[in-house]
């Protein structure tokens, strides 16, 4: 019991002491006790993501699992969920609800992202461990979706479903029927969670404007469906 009343930032200046504090996780201060508290000026890989707040559950049960309530906010991502790590370095986040802007995305992307404008996430969940992902559910709504052609153009409400199908997070994109551009694709992140490739595939079609500008920036043309068709992968930063 005694632990968990420890400052929070006693433990956090002992965890880096002993290496056992993620290297490429930055805090500008840390509030609290271990049971609960906040850190300020947090920054993921020198990138900023604004504030974490924390509330531990009691550990129950044999296998020992540390147990979390968390909400980030900051200026570009607010998020509010529950996590869960346990042995093996497996983890698992559940009841994610929240909203990030695609500059935030943007930055552990190893190609540009050529939109803009707000994802919404709806009751996400994800674990896995050092080397599969295990688990995915939940819906992402782009809502404000805008391209960048090189100047914006509206594309209306896109959204995607999350699943794990053989050990990848696979992410299914279809807009919403009344948008004005429509999508169709899968994104896959493969391998170990957060470090491995994403293989992404894409067909859209628009209005004669947007084709237009695509024709004139891309040099393509559509497919007999009257679509145009995109494939590639990127790596996670």
């Amino acid at each position: 019991m005694g632990v968990i009343l420890f400052p929070a930032s006693t433990a956090v200046t002992m965890a880096e002491k002993v290496g056992g504090w993620p290297t490429d996780l930055a805090v500008e201060q840390v509030h609290g006790r271990v049971w609960s508290g906040r850190m300020t000026g947090v920054a993921w890989q020198g990138e900023a993501v604004g504030d974490v707040h924390w509330q531990l559950r009691p550990v129950l049960g044999w296998n020992r699992q540390a147990r979390a309530d968390l909400r980030i906010t900051g200026e570009d991502i607010t998020a509010r969920g529950q996590m869960e790590a346990g042995l093996g370095q497996k983890w698992r986040v559940e009841g994610v609800d929240g909203n990030l802007t695609l500059d935030f995305a943007r930055q552990w992307l190893s190609r540009p992202l050529p939109a803009t404008g707000h994802v919404m996430f709806e009751g996400v969940t994800l674990s896995g461990g050092p080397e599969a992902w295990q688990e995915a559910e939940g819906q992402l709504r782009w809502k404000d979706a805008s391209l960048l052609m090189p100047n914006a153009m509206e594309a209306g409400e896109q959204r995607a479903r999350l699943a794990v199908v053989d050990r990848d997070l696979e992410i299914r994109i279809r807009s919403a029927g009344d948008a004005a551009v429509q999508t169709q694709g899968v994104v896959r992140a493969k391998d170990q969670p957060g470090a491995g490739p994403v293989e992404w595939a894409m067909a859209a079609s628009g209005p004669a404007d947007w084709s237009e500008r695509i024709r004139n920036l891309t040099g393509q043309t559509e497919n007999e469906d009257g679509d145009f068709e995109w494939h590639g992968t990127m790596q996670m930063r």
